[in-house]
């Protein structure tokens, strides 16, 4: 959490239990993310505006993700997260469904457009990452 305030510098300040900040993801001029400390993963970030969350919050500060991940990441190279792997598993599926649909003519609504483009950046992102 300290490298995430430090990163963040004037774009945050408390709120309750938590924080709040300028996003970071969209280049926000209000403070529309919030930052808390969750009980399954240290960081819980929510951008009420693009719906970012703490992994693309941490991406756009190039901040070190071990923090994030509240753990020292294995550098084995077959070794991905287990939220990155869930994430991966819905994207793929929100991809595949996406895909279904448009070859049967179903009209796909905007939410549904905007999903399945967010989905297929994170797969294209974790693949090159990770070199799958």
């Amino acid at each position: 959490m300290r490298q995430l305030l430090a990163a963040l510098g004037d774009n945050v300040k408390p709120r309750g239990k938590g924080w709040i900040c300028r996003c970071p993801v969209h280049n926000d001029k209000d403070f529309a993310m919030s930052i808390n400390v969750g009980r399954d993963r240290p960081i819980v970030a929510y951008c009420y505006v693009c719906e970012a969350g703490g992994l693309e919050l941490y991406q756009a500060l190039g901040v070190d993700l071990e923090e994030y991940f509240g753990k020292k990441l294995e550098r084995d190279a077959n070794y991905m997260p287990r939220d990155v792997k869930e994430l991966l598993d819905l994207d793929r599926t929100v991809v595949k469904i996406y895909r279904r649909q448009e070859e049967r003519g179903v009209y796909a609504s905007l939410e549904d457009k905007r999903r399945y483009k967010l989905a297929k950046g994170r797969i294209i992102g974790v693949q090159q990452k990770y070199g799958l």
